[in-house]
């Protein structure tokens, strides 16, 4: 290879442009490189210390359970333990309107996070739009330590039906009598000024403003070599997650590559939880983004920089069920990475089986519906298109094959240049633009009544759905309709054994009219092409 395989670049790329929890800014001779940092992605629970998260309803609606993403108690994974979830209109859970629990041995499984739990209050509980709540996660045994990770989902009932709502995952959040210490180093010598912070958020809502501070100390002597310290109230704002912030430095650090460094992250009051943007992948059988490399570590379920749930399974049928799970996703994720066309080339040539997942690629890129869906990717580029769905392509990575400055476009060709030697990557970003009522109403409009799922052997016994689209249909009937065109009362039309011998006289007369061309063109055949007069005729 004479440059870097497209997926080394786009991993590159994302590492400087995708923010991790933290990220630190470091001026180099190269110009100002990001350098991820995570932060522990779940969160412990105990009843001294239980899982505090505020919530305000998008809606006035009854809360009927929730739904833990993982959970798991590493002091007796193997017994059967108790998880109880309080609701209550104060931050330590007096006053409780409503409580749940859960029994289960709460063991890692396939997952080391644990599996999912759903929790069905007592009794359910009316809820008011806009007015603050709070979940308390606590174990009923004071012996008990549970970890939970991923997002708490409430269950939503109204007169339009069930909806969920998703509150900020559960990580690391820091409390005052909590400091957060990790150890980092840098791939590159330079100045370190400040640090970014995508989101951060208060779960308890404490009132008030709050300090956070950030120190970096060397990790032998314990030196303080540099501190900043910001202070706000942390609320959620337009997200959930929180606002972004930016610690500066005093002084500015020379940072040392490879050079090992600790971090600590201290708060005053309540309990900040801090994250990065959240990536969207669109099944299990292609390559995830970005690769492991430069010493980064993207997809650990504790300290992965970019560790997220979010996949579209895009293989999966096309049902209510999947229609649901791409509105969720589509809310959530802040990037869609697509790291070749394996999805995107395939599900929509069967668009009988997968017309929300074509209709969904379609209006992501914005591809006119004069155009092949396939070609729309195939020949991307930023600011090609104008998609539907709230999200912009953000990055496109390809190498085409050249000979001097003529390129050739691979992506047309079959599957060994396309997904494994030199795919195309495509990476969507979320814009301000995005509106989830606009999004569910597009993808909604599709009729998941009409999906076809058969068998290889069941394939050959369906007759196929010959129905125009409404845009077909005008275009067809504009030409006039077939009444309009041929007259239903000819003698023609109504006998057939007339109509028979009137065509077959017609095509004789076209065949005797085009015969001497033809015995001049083919005179060197036995017959001088007389078989091929009819044909040649019409």
């Amino acid at each position: 290879y004479t440059r870097p395989v497209t997926r080394i670049e786009a991993s590159r790329w994302i590492y400087q442009n995708v923010n991790s929890a933290l990220n630190f800014k470091v001026e180099t001779q190269q110009g100002i490189q990001n350098f991820p940092v995570a932060m522990r992605n779940d969160m412990q629970a105990t009843v001294e210390k239980p899982i505090v998260q505020a919530f305000r309803p998008e809606k006035t609606a009854t809360l009927v359970s929730l739904q833990l993403t993982h959970v798991v108690n590493t002091t007796k994974p193997n017994d059967i333990d108790n998880l109880v979830v309080i609701i209550s209109e104060y931050a330590d859970g007096s006053n409780r309107i409503a409580a749940g629990l859960v029994s289960a041995a709460f063991a890692p499984g396939d997952d080391p996070r644990g599996s999912s739990y759903l929790i069905e209050l007592n009794a359910p509980v009316a809820v008011e739009k806009d007015k603050q709540y709070y979940i308390v996660v606590q174990p009923v045994a004071s012996d008990s330590i549970f970890y939970l990770a991923g997002s708490t989902e409430l269950m939503m009932v109204d007169s339009n039906g069930t909806t969920i709502q998703y509150l900020p995952e559960l990580v690391t959040g820091i409390r005052p009598d909590q400091e957060y210490t990790t150890i980092v180093s840098f791939q590159q010598s330079g100045t370190l000024n400040e640090m970014f912070i995508p989101r951060a958020v208060d779960w308890e809502a404490s009132p008030g403003k709050k300090d956070l501070t950030v120190t970096i100390k060397d990790p032998d002597s314990g030196e303080i070599l540099t501190k900043g310290t910001i202070q706000s109230e942390f609320g959620p704002g337009i997200n959930v997650r929180g606002d972004a912030y930016t610690v500066q430095f005093t002084p500015a650090l020379t940072i040392t590559q490879d050079k090992m460094y600790t971090v600590s992250i201290a708060v005053s009051n309540g309990t900040i939880a801090f994250y990065g943007d959240k990536q969207a992948i669109e099944s299990s059988w292609d390559d995830s983004l970005p690769y492991p490399m430069d010493g980064y570590n993207p997809f650990d379920y504790y300290t992965g920089i970019y560790r997220s749930d979010l996949n579209f399974e895009m293989y999966w049928d096309d049902n209510t069920d999947k229609l649901k799970r791409m509105e969720s996703i589509l809310d959530q994720a802040d990037y869609l990475f697509i790291s070749s066309n394996r999805q995107y080339a395939t599900t929509v040539r069967v668009p009988e089986r997968y017309p929300l997942t074509t209709e969904y690629y379609r209006q992501l890129m914005g591809c006119p519906e004069d155009k092949d869906l396939v070609w729309c990717y195939n020949v991307a580029k930023p600011g090609m298109f104008q998609g539907n769905l709230g999200f912009e392509l953000a990055a496109v990575f390809q190498s085409n094959p050249n000979l001097g400055n003529l390129e050739f476009n691979t992506q047309f060709a079959e599957e060994a240049f396309t997904v494994y030697d030199a795919p195309k990557v495509l990476i969507f970003k979320k814009t301000s633009d995005y509106d989830a009522a606009k999004t569910a109403s597009i993808l909604e409009a599709v009729d998941l009544t009409q999906v076809v799922h058969l068998t290889p052997r069941q394939a050959s016994k369906y007759h196929g759905n010959l129905l125009l689209s409404k845009e077909d249909q005008v275009k067809q009937q504009a030409g006039g309709t077939w009444s309009e065109i041929f007259n239903r009362n000819s003698i023609l039309n109504k006998v057939k054994p007339i109509g028979v011998i009137a065509w077959y006289l017609v095509i004789m007369l076209v065949g005797w009219l085009v015969t001497p061309w033809l015995r001049l063109g083919l005179w060197g055949l036995p017959d001088k092409g007389y078989p091929f007069a009819r044909i040649f005729g019409l």
